[in-house]
Order: C-alpha cells, then structure tokens, then sequence
C-alpha cells in the first residue's frame, strides 16, 4: 500500500491563513470592513461583532471573536 505522505501533511495545514484584524464598520449587507494592523482594508463577510472589536478573517470570512491583547509588528 502506496501512502502519498505529502498529501497527508498537505492536509494538516489551513487552506488559507488567518487574519486578525478590526472591525471598523458594519454593512447594510451582512458583511464587516475591517482594518488589519499593516493598514489593509478589507471587506469580509459577517456583521455579529461590534465595531472596534478584533476579530480573526480566514478565506474572507469572520471566524471569530479576537482577545483584545496588545499587538506588535516586528519587522525582521
């Protein structure tokens, strides 16, 4: 039995990365724009969190609620 470990492995990893980013207004549309910390705006779909909340955006959608901790860019 042939097992394809690349596949395996290639499946343990998210299909698009997750985002954190704040939520800096709510859509007649169900959807959010939200700001990430490098400065990027997005439009993301979902409109439960309140402006000015963090949230994580994965594949243009809000997954959730965020900890509001201090964030940091490090430039390396």
């Amino acid at each position: 039995m042939l097992i394809d470990v690349w596949k395996q492995f290639n499946g343990l990893l998210p299909s698009q990365a997750v985002t954190f980013a704040t939520v800096i207004a709510l859509n007649g549309d169900g959807t959010s724009t939200v700001t990430t910390p490098e400065g990027g705006i997005l439009r993301a779909q979902g409109a439960t969190v309140a402006a000015g909340l963090h949230v994580y955006v994965q594949d243009g959608r809000i997954v959730g609620v965020a900890p509001d901790l201090p964030a940091y860019d490090l430039t390396v």
